[in-house]
């Protein structure tokens, strides 16, 4: 578990930094593709594991490499990314035929909720929420 967490602190580690340095840097091009990079070469990858994982124990162990990004969710930068990254995934895993991929999607939902874009407006965010109800019901 130790190196998991450690795992979880160097993948957040890196994708804030490359999230501050690129609204600090003047190689902005640079940064946005480290941070494009790490978000759908690593992150999004992760996700996806945690979701059609073939076996509970190991979904909850992929899924927990994701803590810190669930911890800091409330952060805008944070919630962004995991509604962008966690979009396509999510509301299509929730949908699956297969009952193990809904049930671990709908963990995932939990951890995530309520998964919204914080820069859309308010009418956006409460189409999120309920979507996301919905989704739990």
């Amino acid at each position: 578990r130790s190196i998991l967490k450690a795992y979880a602190e160097i993948y957040f580690t890196a994708w804030k930094a490359s999230c501050d340095s690129r609204n600090n840097d003047s190689e902005e091009v640079d940064r946005d593709d480290i941070q494009t990079a790490i978000e759908e070469n690593v992150l999004q990858d992760i996700m996806h594991a945690g979701i059609h994982a073939a076996v509970p124990n190991t979904a909850k162990t992929v899924r927990s490499v994701l803590d810190q990004f669930y911890t800091k969710k409330k952060t805008p930068v944070v919630e962004s990314m995991l509604h962008r990254l966690y979009g396509p995934l999510l509301w299509r895993a929730l949908s699956s035929s297969n009952a193990r991929v809904r049930i671990q999607a709908s963990f995932v939902l939990v951890d995530t909720f309520p998964l919204r874009d914080p820069d859309a407006g308010r009418e956006a965010t409460e189409v999120c929420v309920k979507k996301s109800m919905a989704a739990l019901a």
